[in-house]
């Protein structure tokens, strides 16, 4: 043994001299940090201010949505295609670190040689050996990137989960805006097609004017057709949440119950939590520590490698004596190569690399501030959509009692028509505007727990929602 390394010993010295002969010192680049903006020890609006009670969601029919959340985490198609993503990343972290372990082939080989006076066979039995020795650490670095590869990969399928549970919850309440707006409608048409028998039967008896009769029957028409094409717009909302479901587009789903009027207030934390909670924040930071690790790469690939190849085996004239003790023999070898002309090659990809890594720190950097946007703004629409869903409300009261007042002084000959007409849009309107108000709200409290990653602390007796399984 003490001979073996005693050959081996002059090749680690020729591998420290040519570090130097290489034309500089070995300094690996330093990696970039993270450098997130410094952010504040509680958001700026004072919604999150507010104690927390109850449960943050109310929703009738609760149990049938998280249904058909497991059922999208199931069946969704695109979730499949993340998911088999990750396989592969996983799979290429495993090759990249096959690279540093030692390489062993086994071979059975036969052949014939034939002269004008002989002919002889040959067979050889045995094994091959490779192995780089990683002595600067640049296989290593190749591995951890993989690594970060595949941790990115985890962290989007992760947020494709989010994203696909936000979505088929905001569709569920799109549906229930629907069917209430569909309702309303319904219930307006059934108004005017009773208005327009009390007007037709005046006109016969002369008690209404012939614009009264075709301004009515206008108005019946126009709403029918509104009926028409919000089942239109609901069967084709269907069909797309039956897609997210991973089901056939039948537009069979029925989605039953009220849209919540009031909701809690959500215990969103500070502003650094997300930092280390959001998927897409985590996918940055990973991405950045990835593209470090290719500099580090990049850089040593400029520098000598060394390798050690070896073979064991047998190799005879004969077949049967394939595995006798005679025919057995054995080589190993050392080989030093480094790099000498490659017309600046290495130097560009180094270059390449130490760009794409400033490119990643930049990226999340950004990601970190398009993060805090994105609940500032939630947090505020929370603030405000509450102060206008009060606001609507009492407009759409007063527009009710408004129509009653305006039918009966129009059948009492105080008004005209047109002014009936006029307070039924508004009541209609305003009464529409208060359903689209309550789905603003809850579409807004989606978003926001998307902003901030999908992780509220929860009070004993809140269950979670969405519910990630």
């Amino acid at each position: 043994m003490k001979k073996l390394l005693s050959c081996f010993y002059p090749l680690f010295i020729c591998f420290i001299g040519t570090l130097f002969l290489s034309g500089c010192f070995y300094q690996v680049p330093s990696p970039l940090q993270k450098t997130p903006p410094l952010p504040p020890e509680q958001w700026v609006n004072s919604h999150l201010r507010q104690p927390v009670s109850g449960i943050w969601l109310p929703l009738e029919n609760r149990d049938l949505l998280l249904k058909l959340i497991e059922e999208g985490l199931q069946n969704n198609s695109q979730l499949h295609v993340q998911a088999a993503r990750v396989e592969a990343a996983l799979q290429n972290s495993i090759i990249a670190g096959a690279d540093a372990s030692p390489e062993m082939s086994a071979f059975l080989r036969g052949g014939r040689q034939r002269s004008s006076q002989t002919t002889r066979d040959s067979f050889a039995l045995g094994l091959d050996f490779s192995w780089e020795l990683d002595l600067l650490g640049k296989l290593d670095d190749r591995e951890q990137a993989a690594l970060f590869d595949a941790a990115i990969s985890i962290e989007t399928w992760r947020e494709k989960r989010l994203l696909l549970v936000a979505e088929i919850s905001g569709q569920w309440f799109e549906l229930l805006e629907n069917y209430q707006q569909l309702a309303l409608i319904q219930k307006r048409e059934h108004n005017l097609k009773n208005n327009l028998l009390i007007i037709e039967e005046g006109y016969e008896m002369g008690l209404s004017q012939s614009l009264d009769l075709h301004l009515a029957r206008a108005d019946f028409s126009a709403i029918g057709a509104k009926v028409i094409a919000r089942k239109r717009e609901m069967r084709k909302q269907t069909r797309k949440m039956e897609y997210l479901l991973g089901r056939y587009p039948k537009s069979e789903l029925l989605a039953a119950g009220m849209l919540p009027r009031e909701m809690a207030a959500i215990p969103a934390g500070i502003p650094a939590d997300i930092l280390n909670r959001r998927p897409d924040i985590l996918a940055a930071g990973h991405t950045l520590a990835a593209a470090n690790l290719r500099v580090a790469e990049a850089y040593k690939n400029r520098f000598p490698s060394l390798r050690l190849t070896g073979s064991y085996g047998s190799s005879t004239d004969e077949l049967n004596q394939l595995i006798s003790a005679e025919s057995v023999l054995w080589s190993l070898f050392a080989g030093l190569t480094t790099p000498l002309l490659y017309g600046g090659r290495l130097q560009a990809v180094q270059g390449r690399s130490m760009a794409r890594s400033r490119e990643t720190a930049a990226l999340y950097t950004d990601t970190v501030l398009s993060a805090f946007v994105e609940v500032e703004d939630s947090l505020e629409a929370e603030q405000r959509l509450a102060e206008q869903q009060t606001l609507v409300e009492q407009a759409a009261k007063d527009s009710v009692q408004a129509n009653n007042l305006a039918f009966e002084q129009y059948q009492n000959g105080l008004v005209n028509y047109v002014t009936v007409l006029e307070s039924e849009r508004r009541a209609f309107d305003a009464q529409s505007t208060v359903l689209a108000i309550y789905n603003e709200r809850i579409q807004n409290r989606i978003r926001l727990f998307l902003a901030l990653g999908g992780d509220f602390s929860q009070t004993q007796n809140e269950p979670p929602f969405p519910h990630l399984p």
